[in-house]
């Protein structure tokens, strides 16, 4: 739990948030991207900006259209993007569906829908699906592994994201490429994933996430504001 000075109201309206995060060490990268902007503060302290009026030109504005996808569209020891049975159930999901931003909405509620949310966390994708349970690590593995193996790169990601009554949690979910990078939440059925979505890692890895377990139980949240 990340304590905040005032709780959010309706996370799930909002349209964007300002969040000030205190006990950031300075050695810890911060991520950027159309939908996120960090700056530092003095103090140990980061501002973060989540807006989800996402620009349709961000690729050009970032150079995203000419980075190298292939490392989000590649299977790895937890994301099977190869797996015949991940093969088969994408295309079963998706029913023919080409359009990008069409499949991840499909895809997303996919997950969200047969999936249940539990605490444990299932390792493997096919453990998520024989159990038809997990927790949001589950849930990002599994969405991650249909969507490339729908030939959309996607990448998992964690952060913190905001519970109401509760204050913000740590949390994991992904990001698929459509022409700009669009935060999505298998786990909370969210296409874009709510602002309160603040990303502090990307990728699944001990070393991935390094910069996530450095802030547990160091940092604290101040609302600066929000925009229904």
């Amino acid at each position: 739990l990340v304590p905040v000075d005032r709780p959010i109201e309706r996370p799930a309206e909002l349209v964007s948030l300002t969040l000030e995060l205190s006990g950031f060490a300075q050695d810890l990268p911060l991520l950027t991207s159309p939908v996120q902007k960090a700056e530092r503060l003095e103090g140990a302290k980061v501002l973060f900006a989540i807006d989800n009026a996402l620009p349709r030109d961000a690729a050009a504005t970032t150079g995203e259209e000419s980075r190298d996808m292939q490392p989000y569209l590649a299977a790895t020891d937890r994301i099977l993007a190869d797996n015949p049975e991940i093969l088969r159930l994408k295309t079963e999901i998706l029913c023919g569906t080409e359009e990008p931003r069409t499949a991840v909405e499909k895809l997303v509620r996919w997950v969200a829908d047969s999936v249940e949310d539990a605490i444990t966390d299932s390792q493997s994708p096919l453990e998520t699906l024989a159990k038809g349970s997990g927790n949001c690590q589950s849930h990002a593995r599994l969405y991650a592994s249909l969507a490339r193996a729908a030939g959309i790169p996607t990448r998992y990601v964690s952060g913190i994201v905001y519970a109401e009554g509760k204050g913000f949690l740590y949390h994991s979910w992904a990001e698929s490429y459509v022409g700009y990078w669009l935060p999505v939440d298998p786990t909370f059925r969210e296409v874009p994933a709510n602002p309160t979505h603040i990303k502090l890692a990307e990728g699944d890895s001990p070393a991935d996430l390094a910069p996530l377990a450095a802030v547990i139980g160091a940092i604290r949240a101040r609302v600066v504001e929000v925009k229904y």
